[in-house]
């Protein structure tokens, strides 16, 4: 597999810095929701089971 490495300028590790904050971010909130909804969903069953 051949690749050509080239430098990048300033700008661009700028730009790369701020799109992989959003990513981290955008993950981190995911992950958050994801894990309240699979608590809900438990709390949820558990109800159901009470019953």
């Amino acid at each position: 597999m051949d690749s050509v490495t080239e430098s990048l300028t300033t700008v661009e590790v700028k730009q790369l810095h701020v799109l992989y904050k959003q990513v981290v971010t955008r993950y981190s909130m995911l992950s958050k929701a994801l894990r309240k909804l699979s608590m809900d969903e438990e709390q949820l069953l558990n109800s159901v089971h009470d019953s």
